[in-house]
């Protein structure tokens, strides 16, 4: 038996400057999965190269869900444009565990030529018994961050099935991001909506990339259900403050009114 191919195209880009032209990594993560028997599964990753520079000490981690399982390694010392890297983990799931969709993050990390790490990562949901259908739906708004501070980063969960559920959220960043509490559990009633707020801040992210960041959504009921939610952080220089934006604009308006004003009595009293 053979579970679907997800293909994912990992969003950031690593550009570096020379004195012609600028260069680039660019990862496109292919993952699925292949029944061995009851509790062991075969996770199938594929790594294409798509970018016009090389790419050092590559290796492929799976994120798993607690009491799950491993074995195997992905790597290389070099992959270079044009280039796949494939390979493959055994999978264990515990007995007990209930039948049904859970999350898998696969986590590729990377060099470039000057051997600064980068890292990307890759949603797949994982079906053991039956795939199951999640009442749970999940929304990341797109963040700005500067290169040496953060933001908030907002999820908004929405319940579209007639019962409450309890929700397990954990949030996955590349390594160059860093967060105050990746994981939180919230009750949601039916056909309702919760906010939440994650503090992320920069961890050595270079200005200009930009980073796809997920969360997994998780209940259960007799069977287990799981989705994902994604959103985009994108690293700047420095971060404008509106609000020293907002309040020059009134106090050049100030001067300039106190200014025609004066200018009119000099006008009158001639």
């Amino acid at each position: 038996m053979r579970w679907p191919t997800i293909v994912l195209f990992a969003i950031i880009l690593v550009v570096t400057s020379s004195s012609a032209l600028s260069t680039y990594i660019s990862m496109t993560t292919t993952i699925s999965s292949q029944f061995i028997n009851n509790n062991t599964i075969l996770l199938l990753i594929k790594v294409d190269q798509n970018g016009d520079e090389s790419a050092y000490q590559v290796s492929i981690l799976p994120i798993i869900p607690r009491g799950f399982s491993y074995s195997g390694s992905i790597f290389t010392d070099r992959l270079d444009p044009t280039k796949s890297l494939s390979g493959n983990f055994t999978l264990k799931i515990p007995e007990n565990s209930l039948p049904g969709t859970y999350p898998i993050v696969i986590k590729t990390i990377y060099h470039d030529a000057n051997m600064y790490p980068f890292s990307t990562v890759s949603p797949y949901l994982l079906s053991y018994g039956r795939q199951t259908a999640s009442d749970i739906y999940g929304m990341i708004s797109d963040l700005e961050i500067p290169k040496d501070g953060g933001g908030k980063l907002h999820l908004t969960v929405r319940n579209i099935g007639d019962t409450t559920h309890r929700l397990k959220i954990k949030l996955y960043l590349p390594n160059e991001l860093k967060c105050d509490a990746e994981e939180r559990t919230v009750d949601v009633g039916s056909r309702e909506e919760e906010k939440l707020s994650f503090d992320v801040s920069s961890f050595g992210a270079l200005p200009g990339s930009t980073y796809l960041v997920l969360a997994s959504i998780e209940y259960e009921d007799s069977e287990y259900h799981s989705s994902f939610a994604r959103g985009l952080i994108k690293v700047v220089e420095r971060k404008e403050d509106k609000r020293i934006l907002w309040v020059s604009g009134l106090i050049f308006v100030v001067l300039l009114l106190v200014f025609v004003y004066f200018r009119g009595r000099l006008n009158e009293k001639k």
